[in-house]
């Protein structure tokens, strides 16, 4: 009865262990988060956090379908290299960085879903067709203004995929040399 009593044990907190959320085991969460912060912070001014996002989630809205790039954004570059999240692609002897939809993102977007549901439809698009389509677009800015922007992931995943809609129209300047 007792080794039976131990694996039972062992199997519960092994459970607990792998159960950890996905973003929390990424140290790119709390570094990316605030430089993308940072940057919403030049733009509008200070403010709160979800007032900064609201704003512009706000400000998107109003432009889209054109996208708008944050002044300084050539800073966040670094978040291309440090983390699987993005995967670089070559083409016509370019590289190009997309959000890498093979990654640990679509397993985010599963904790997100409990948070707020529409993220459900949104990983439901993006995930299986490996891209952010227009369509996934205009849900995000549907819903993320009344989201709950004080919650860090729901926060996160707004920088995240702004910004990977800011890579792909060529917001960054310049990719620097990209080592091999």
């Amino acid at each position: 009865m007792k080794p039976l009593l131990i694996i039972a044990i062992f199997t519960l907190v092994s459970c607990n262990v792998t159960n950890k959320r996905t973003l929390d085991q990424h140290q790119l969460f709390s570094e990316f988060l605030f430089d993308f912060e940072e940057l919403l912070e030049q733009r509008y001014g200070q403010q709160h956090e979800n007032d900064l996002f609201r704003m512009f989630i706000i400000e998107s809205n109003e432009v889209y379908p054109t996208g708008i790039c944050l002044d300084n954004i050539n800073n966040l570059f670094k978040y291309l290299l440090i983390d699987s999240l993005w995967m670089p692609v070559e083409k016509n002897g370019d590289v190009m960085f997309f959000l890498n939809f093979d990654g640990w993102f679509c397993d985010f977007m599963d904790e997100l879903t409990d948070i707020e549901p529409w993220m459900a439809i949104y990983r439901d698009t993006v995930c299986p067709a490996k891209d952010i389509s227009p369509t996934s677009i205009v849900l995000v800015l549907e819903h993320a203004e009344n989201s709950d922007l004080k919650n860090e992931k729901i926060r996160f995943f707004i920088a995240v995929h702004f910004f990977s809609i800011m890579v792909e129209r060529g917001c960054l300047d310049n990719y620097p040399l990209i080592p091999h």
